[in-house]
């Protein structure tokens, strides 16, 4: 777990989550005590790889896992 990068972080915590909830940074980054934008980063970059969509109308902006 120690040599995952951080977008493969965030994408265990969307498999290992049964639930259809979109979670932001701030809630990821406690998770694995990371930097928040680090995580950001991470997120913005499976949103354009198609792994993740976009909450709409969310501030801070959330995170779904694609079903």
């Amino acid at each position: 777990m120690l040599s995952m990068t951080v977008e493969e972080k965030v994408l265990y915590f969307y498999t290992c989550d049964g639930r259809k909830k979109g979670y932001t940074a701030n809630q990821i980054a406690k998770h694995f005590i990371v930097n928040e934008k680090s995580v950001q980063r991470a997120l913005k970059a499976l949103a354009e790889k198609g792994e993740l969509i976009v909450v709409p109308k969310t501030k801070p902006l959330q995170y779904r896992r694609v079903t």
